[in-house]
């Protein structure tokens, strides 16, 4: 497992997109201790989200609350690959049929230890 002192960061903003408040921070403080130099954007709707990317360059990974059609619906899936960026969905949605269609999914209950296996796949890249 990577520790926080490690070389082998994702260049980028790392972004999530959550209605669940706690989801977000846990998220947020997870990327954290991944990269203590990162950048965090968390917005609550995609709409948000959406006009938080147009003054993002790049993203490194995107946690998305959605299942696959809603985040191809959404504009967010060709904003964020514009970006370099990877998504990982969440959410019910995510978790029925994500990784069928081919998709990350971050399953519930989730730890530190799914996040950074998440973000250490990123690093990979």
């Amino acid at each position: 497992m990577k520790t926080a002192g490690m070389d082998q960061r994702v260049r980028g903003t790392y972004l999530i997109v959550s209605d669940d408040y706690l989801v977000a921070q846990d998220l947020a403080e997870s990327i954290v201790w991944f990269d203590a130099a990162a950048s965090v954007v968390v917005r609550h709707a995609p709409a948000d989200a959406i006009a938080a990317l147009e003054a993002i360059e790049t993203v490194a990974v995107a946690f998305v609350g959605a299942g696959p059609d809603q985040l191809a619906t959404s504009g967010l899936k060709a904003l964020i690959g514009d970006r370099g960026g990877r998504v990982v969905l969440m959410g019910n949605l995510a978790e029925t049929n994500g990784e069928a269609e081919g998709w990350a999914v971050l399953h519930r209950p989730f730890s530190l230890g799914l996040v950074l296996t998440h973000l250490e796949g990123s690093a990979a890249n």
